[in-house]
């Protein structure tokens, strides 16, 4: 094809692009970590440069929205591409704030994965196995394992539902004392008391440290030989948080969370600026450095929005594969230009994908750029990783593999029946084994391991004395302590016999009383009770005699009882059997000694008055009574009563006078007077006042003929053309929102309405006057201005350059078409531009070495040779600017003169 129509049908193939100035399609360099999704190969990793993606790939699965595409980790972002119908991702920067499940913490993103320090679970409770769930976070199971519930008087103590129950109490007691030689002489765990007759820890006892004083590496703990709460540091190795989020792996050293690993927080990206914020963690943020695109069909590249963005050259036009390799990034990785369309594009086949399946977290396969090959990439040392070790609390990247670093984890349980090891996959184990141990208690022999458990069998210590409890302490061996439990002491003149000291004591003495007054009573132990006849006082059964004695063993003698019961109604004797008798007397004159009484007499043995004296004073505000020691009595009271008086009310007592409040006379009515009259009570006379009709639409309201006259009627117009105003007689003016036209005096609106009471403006004036060279706006008071300004701008004329506006006119300067080829006519045309028409004529090419120049494809050609000067002793050459060279070659050089006789 002629070169001339070739030129003019790309130029037509871009001015009918759609009526707009198309650019051409870039060399794209990938970005790194971009995959193609849903089972479309993985793209290698390269230099930063675009996000967007213009490969062409098989369609596996089409999605429609970013919703249809999950990324299936919190360190990647994905997206649909609306061209190609693929979802994309990519890895969020290292150093990014992540969150992946309940069991770690403190998360940041690490080569596309979410890395962080494992949630502590251990609740430092023996009773329970302690493990991180992944979706229900720290789980605490009960367990059955052995224990120690602090009390030195327990053994066979063991886990249940939680909790650590106490096994056998083998510490007897019958008082607090006896319970402190068995103390353990920890002070933080309590102080053993007695009860039920068996040694426990008094709660009120326990030392509890405030626990909201503890911090990650000092925890508060009780000192059992003081009994007080001290701060002390935690395990070296104790996974901690030092609130940096520039670094990982914090552990707590000497009561100090420092963290492991420093955090380096390169994104890769020329266009970003890389710090690590306390704080926040990593922070990339976007510079306007200049950069490299990875496409040579841009020029002035230059970070935009961390981005690394080029203008599209406008020579990046193609007839052949050939006419690309010129704009090639030297990039094998990212495919080659070919071209398609007129226009170099990247031949999707071309693309290198490496095979990433046995990529790890410290390892990466990604294509060197120069060279186009596969190669490996190892992760920087002291990278954090999870080796998925839980024998490990650390782990970071070395010579390209995850391995554990610092302290590991420590299993020894301490107890002798367990063999400790840790499996990597489940952490610390502890098997139970057999064999002989000690359980470091001497009540105790053929001690021996049971089930993880130290266990052995039980001593005797019986003394049979039963005085004594006889018990094992762990620390020291059998104790016989004293009891207080009953006993018998083979006395025959003592009762209740009690333990004391270790002995059989009789507490009460037997009673001997033979209840004759006439014996003495006494005991002796070995045979019991004994009775002698005495000469002391006795009583002879006669209830009318006092004063008798014993006298040969009978109760004899004494005088007679006086029965005199000073009782003027009754006549008095006595009966030996029954002893004194008052006998009634009817009807009798007598004193009852009662001031309130009259006409005292006899009756039924009681002296009781007649009647009753008359104590009434006749005043209404005494309480009369009568004091039978003093007689009558008049108390002032308070009660109600009536003075006789209409101008007072709630008439009461006081101080024996009846007096009332004075009446309130307000008849409520303002257009009265209101006074009392003694003798007619309540009086209202009319008056001529101003007053309040109780009307809020009415005003200037005055009294005539006792009542209230209403005023003329109030103007509630508040002026607001937004608002229907009226009067409510109850809550008078009103002043109703409305939605009427209105005008908000601003010439930028139209179409203003009532709105919450006010004028609201309408829809903008559009003032575009379609004038690229004009900048529209509008003045609220003069309305749409049009300003010309000296934009760029596009006159719609190919044979212009560097339009601009002038005077709000768009105006260019003349475009030279000027190719300086003779083998070209040059020409512009105002549709299509400049227009080089390839000539057939002949030219000079300005080479020496050439002849017989002609123009030949739009370029200046000329036959080489001629330069041989047939001479074998001469090299022949030629040098453009010079033309033939006859270089002589070295003397003595063998050659041909053609005479065969030489």
């Amino acid at each position: 094809m002629p070169r001339n129509l070739a030129l003019l049908l790309i130029v037509f193939a871009i001015s009918c692009g759609g009526g707009g100035k198309t650019p051409y399609p870039e060399d794209t360099a990938l970005a790194p970590d971009l995959l193609l999704e849903q089972g479309a190969p993985e793209v290698h990793e390269v230099q930063e440069g675009p996000k967007e993606l213009s490969l062409e790939v098989p369609e596996v699965f089409a999605c429609t929205s970013d919703e249809d595409c999950k990324a299936g980790s919190p360190c990647r972002k994905s997206w649909c591409d609306p061209s190609s119908k693929q979802c994309l991702s990519e890895s969020y920067p290292d150093g990014t704030a992540c969150e992946e499940g309940p069991c770690v913490r403190d998360g940041i993103c690490v080569a596309g994965e979410c890395k962080g320090a494992r949630v502590n679970c251990n609740d430092n409770n023996p009773c329970t196995d302690d493990y991180c769930d992944l979706e229900l976070g720290c789980v605490h199971k009960p367990n059955t394992a052995p224990c120690d519930d602090t009390n030195p008087c327990t053994v066979g103590d063991r886990c249940s539902m939680g909790q650590c129950k106490p096994g056998k109490n083998v510490c007897a007691c019958e008082k607090d004392q006896d319970c402190a030689a068995k103390d353990d002489q920890d002070l933080c765990n309590g102080t053993l008391r007695c009860e039920g007759h068996h040694c426990e820890i008094d709660p009120n006892t326990v030392v509890h440290c405030d626990l909201a004083k503890d911090v990650q590496c000092l925890l508060a703990a009780c000192e059992p030989s003081t009994g007080k709460c001290v701060t002390s540091a935690v395990p070296d190795g104790t996974p901690c948080d030092d609130k940096d989020r520039c670094t990982t792996g914090d552990v707590c050293n000497a009561g100090a969370c420092v963290g492991q690993v420093v955090l380096v927080c390169d994104d890769k990206n020329p266009c970003t600026d890389d710090t690590c914020d306390s704080a926040k963690g990593c922070v990339f943020v976007p510079n306007e450095a200049s950069c490299d695109d990875g496409n040579g069909c841009t020029e002035g590249d230059r970070c935009t929005n961390g981005k690394c963005v080029g203008k599209a050259m406008a020579t990046c036009g193609c007839i052949k594969d050939e006419d690309c390799l010129a704009f090639e990034d030297e990039d094998r990785c990212n495919g080659t230009l070919v071209c398609k369309a007129f226009s170099c594009v990247v031949d999707p086949s071309s693309v290198i994908v490496c095979d990433t399946s046995l990529d790890t977290q410290c390892e990466k396969t990604v294509c060197d750029p120069p060279t186009g090959e596969c190669r490996k990439v190892q992760a920087p040392p002291g990278r954090p990783c999870d080796d998925f070790d839980m024998c490990t609390l650390l782990s970071a990247c070395n010579d390209g593999k995850c391995q554990g670093v610092g302290p590991v984890l420590s299993c020894d349980d301490a107890n002798p029946c367990t063999a400790d090891s840790c499996d990597p996959t489940k952490g610390c184990v502890h098997e139970p084994v057999e064999g002989i141990c000690n359980d470091s208690n001497i009540c105790t022999d053929d001690d021996h391991c049971e089930a993880g458990i130290c266990t052995g069998k039980a001593i005797g210590c019986d003394d049979l004395n039963p005085c004594t409890d006889d018990t094992c302490d762990p620390s020291s061996g059998c104790v016989h302590k004293n009891n207080s439990m009953p006993c018998d002491d083979g006395n025959r003149c003592t009762d209740d016999d009690t333990c004391l000291d270790g002995y059989c004591i009789g507490w009460a003495v037997v009673d001997c009383d033979d209840q004759d007054m006439c014996t003495k009573d006494a005991c002796l132990p070995a045979s019991g009770c004994i009775h002698t006849p005495s000469t002391g006082y006795c009583d002879d059964g006669n209830m009318c005699t006092l004063g008798e004695r014993c006298s040969d063993g009978q109760c004899t003698g004494g005088v007679e009882v006086s029965c005199d019961d000073g009782n003027p109604c009754t006549a008095d004797g006595c009966d030996p059997a029954g002893g004194c008798i008052h006998k009634t007397l009817a009807d009798m004159p007598c004193d009852d000694h009662n001031s309130c009484t009259v006409g005292d007499r006899c009756v039924k043995g009681q002296c009781v008055g007649a009647g009753v004296a008359d104590c009434d004073d006749g005043n209404l505000c005494t309480d009369d009574s009568c004091d039978p020691a003093k007689g009558c009595a008049h108390v002032y009271n308070d009660r109600p009563c009536d003075d006789a008086n209409p101008c007072t009310s709630e008439d009461h007592c006081n101080l024996g006078q009846c007096q009332g409040a004075l009446v309130n006379c307000d008849d409520n009515n303002p257009c009265t007077s209101d006074s009392c009259d003694p003798k007619f009570g309540c009086m209202h006379i009319p008056w001529n006042e101003p007053c309040d009709d109780g009307n809020p639409c009415t005003s200037g309201d005055m009294c005539q003929g006792g009542r209230c006259v209403p005023g003329p009627l109030k103007t509630c117009d508040d002026n607001n053309p937004c608002t229907d105003d009226g009067c409510d007689p109850i809550f008078g003016c009103f002043h109703t929102p409305n939605k009427a036209p209105c005008d908000d005096h601003n010439l930028c609106t139209l179409g203003d309405h009532c709105g919450d009471s006010r004028c609201q403006s309408g829809a903008l004036v559009t003032c575009d006057d379609l004038n690229p060279c004009t900048d529209d706006s509008c003045d609220p008071v003069a309305g749409c201005k049009h300003t010309p300004n000296s934009k760029p701008c596009d006159d719609n004329d190919a044979c212009t350059i560097k339009d601009a506006c002038t005077g709000g006119t768009c105006k260019g300067t003349p475009a030279s078409c000027n190719d300086n080829n003779d083998c070209t006519f040059d020409y512009c045309d105002r549709a299509m531009g400049c227009q080089y028409v390839e000539m057939a004529t002949t030219c000079n090419d300005y080479n020496l070495c050439t002849f017989d120049d002609r123009c030949i494809a739009g370029k200046c050609r000329g036959d080489t040779g001629g330069c041989d000067d047939n001479n074998p002793c001469t090299v022949d050459s030629c040098e453009p600017s010079v033309g033939c060279i006859h270089k002589p070659v070295q003397d003595l050089t063998p050659c041909s003169d053609g005479n065969s006789c030489t």
